[in-house]
């Protein structure tokens, strides 16, 4: 016997698939806003993330929905975390408000240093040092992206789901 929303009842799936829709859904909404992870290191130190990431994952492996929240280039770094700072691509490592960002910067760097300042660019602000600008500001976001994925990859390793996404990460994408 199981309680639901208000509900009891003998699960015979409908039941976990209800509950499941509606937390997956809710991961999506406060945790993954816009597809891509909360800035937040609190919900590393506190375990969000990894709670999110084992969330999901049984979830799948009782049938129920797949994470249908993640933007492209998350969840691309999800699968192949290997991202070498050095050589980022706008358009493969960053989320489309991410690249909007990086457009406001190339027509107007000093309108926007505030921003720039907190991601941690300490160099002169103008626009003879856009291309470092640029650069620093896409390692800024990448690198975080990187640690709270980490943290939620460690989640789906409950039922060994990276490992099964990684071998198959076309067909996990659509999911």
């Amino acid at each position: 016997m199981v309680h639901f929303a208000g509900e009891n009842g003998i699960d015979n799936g409908a039941i976990a698939k209800e509950f499941f829709t509606s937390v997956v859904s809710e991961i999506g909404k406060n945790i993954f806003p816009n597809g891509s992870p909360t800035k937040s290191l609190l919900y590393v130190h506190n375990g969000t993330f990894h709670a999110c990431g084992q969330i999901v994952a049984t979830s799948i492996a009782q049938g129920g929905p797949p994470p249908c929240f993640l933007e492209d280039s998350v969840y691309d770094m999800l699968v192949g975390s290997n991202v070498n700072m050095n050589a980022l691509i706008p358009e493969k490592h960053l989320t489309c408000h991410e690249q909007a960002l990086l457009e406001g910067i190339k027509n107007d760097p000093t309108s926007l240093q505030d921003v720039i300042l907190e991601h941690e660019y300490a160099g002169n602000i103008d626009k003879d040092h856009v291309d470092d600008i640029i650069g620093t500001v896409m390692i800024s976001p990448v690198s975080k992206r990187l640690i709270y994925l980490n943290e939620f990859r460690r989640g789906l390793d409950l039922y060994g789901l990276p490992a099964l996404i990684q071998a198959n990460s076309d067909l996990c994408k659509h999911l």
